[in-house]
């Protein structure tokens, strides 16, 4: 699906937006410094019903994706580990009131606590099949809130350390725009190959637009126009890493998977990458890394150890 009306720019324009682009870096470097990381989404975890859906939907969109892969979104009896939860864990509900077995979850940011208890209770009452299973459900977050042990396993790690699910017997690996944060993607990716067992799959949505929410609708590929020195004295933690798809999919299969699909959600007409494209960081210029694809899935499945 097409993400932005293409109109012919200027090189006045282009030039307009470079500057913009990278004054805004600048500003978002000096506010996480000051700050730190705080909003993962773009509303609050204390607007419940939109935490909901949103939740919800993430599972709808990974079971959608994985249906259409491998003919079968049965998440009964798996043990599934989402990277980058963000803040809160209402997708290892929705996955334990689907029969998985278990949900184990890894953040490099502790924001969990931001979530009201509230949003978990709303949350049962909706995805409960009946009054039982919200009771169990209503009994894994009390086990969870006072840091005991059942079927929800919450790890923060700052150093995003993969090791915490040895032996853990994964079958099923999600991310919501999580990779694109990844400040060595390629270590975490090594990292997911040794924790995989064969045949567990990883469904992953990545968004590899611009972040800046007034800048990322006038021009979806800002952060491609900076030079690498550059880019990288902006960076923070959390930023967008600027990887783009021959990347993911080339470290993926050094990592023992194959069988890798992409399924792009929002791509951008050729007239406007053609537009673009010399205003780029000249490495983000050749066709391999299409460009045009802003987000989109990454499937796979582990065939090699």
């Amino acid at each position: 699906m097409d993400y932005y009306k293409f109109s012919k720019k200027s090189s006045f324009i282009h030039h307009y937006l470079h500057l913009t682009g990278a004054i805004i870096l600048i500003i978002n470097k000096i506010r996480h410094e000051i700050r730190g990381y705080l909003t993962p989404r773009p509303f609050s975890a204390n607007q419940i019903d939109k935490v909901i859906d949103y939740d919800l939907q993430v599972v709808s969109n990974w079971r959608y994706e994985l249906k259409k892969y491998c003919a079968n979104d049965n998440l009964l009896g798996l043990n599934i580990l989402e990277l980058g939860p963000g803040s809160d864990i209402g997708v290892g509900l929705s996955f334990l009131a689907l029969g998985a077995k278990e949900y184990f979850a890894l953040d490099k940011f502790k924001l969990i606590n931001q979530t009201p208890q509230k949003l978990y209770t709303k949350l049962i009452d909706k995805i409960g099949k009946d009054e039982k299973q919200k009771r169990l459900l209503n009994e894994e977050i009390q086990l969870f809130k006072n840091n005991q042990s059942g079927r929800i396993h919450y790890y923060h790690d700052k150093n995003f350390s993969l090791k915490h699910f040895l032996n853990k017997n994964i079958d099923l690996i999600v991310s919501q725009a999580a990779f694109e944060h990844f400040t060595n993607p390629a270590l975490i990716i090594k990292e997911l190959g040794k924790i995989s067992q064969i045949g567990t799959k990883v469904v992953a949505q990545i968004d590899m637009t611009t972040h800046s929410r007034w800048i990322k609708e006038v021009d979806p590929l800002n952060i491609y126009r900076y030079s690498d020195w550059f880019y990288q004295l902006t960076k923070f933690s959390g930023s967008p890493n600027r990887w783009r798809l021959d990347e993911y999919v080339r470290e993926f299969k050094k990592a023992g998977f194959g069988n890798i699909h992409i399924v792009s959600s929002h791509t951008l007409p050729i007239e406007y990458t053609e537009d673009i494209t010399p205003y780029l960081n000249k490495k983000f210029q050749s066709p391999e890394k299409q460009m045009g694809v802003l987000d989109g899935y990454l499937l796979a499945t582990k065939e090699k150890i």
